[in-house]
């Protein structure tokens, strides 16, 4: 198993959860939904849920936190069908949008975290080693 490389803290990668946590949470009353209560329930509950675990990856960044937020926003983006309220078209853009954008940037967290491969895996041109053909027998040692 790869050991987990040591994440820096970028403060605007990290804040960006909160302030659309913040967003999803107030989108009830600002997009007018909010007499509908399961999408209004939804957004207030995923949009708490997000905003806390913006707030802790602000204080401690962890890996943890990341994958909560590709979940939650995974959720989000599906749960208008899920919770039977995809006929209220503010509610389920709110909740594209939303889910969209904090699926991205965890998956950019992530990305950042463990999809890159290491420095030392990588080979230079100019270092790359050739070994004879076997196709031509003037190849042979």
């Amino acid at each position: 198993m790869r050991p987990t490389p040591a994440r820096t803290s970028n403060t605007i990668v990290n804040t960006l959860p909160v302030l659309l946590g913040a967003f999803l949470f107030a989108s009830p009353w600002a997009l007018g939904f909010a007499t509908d209560e399961v999408a209004s329930w939804n957004a207030w509950l995923a949009g708490v849920a997000i905003v806390l675990v913006g707030l802790i990856a602000l204080v401690q960044p962890q890996p943890w936190t990341e994958w909560i937020n590709l979940l939650l926003g995974a959720w989000i983006v599906v749960s208008p069908w899920i919770l039977g309220f995809s006929g209220i078209r503010t509610a389920t853009g709110a909740c594209y949008i939303e889910g969209i954008a904090v699926t991205v940037l965890a998956t950019g967290e992530l990305w950042k975290i463990y999809g890159r491969p290491s420095n030392a895996n990588r080979v230079n041109p100019g270092q790359a080693k050739t070994a004879p053909s076997r196709i031509h027998p003037d190849n042979d040692p």
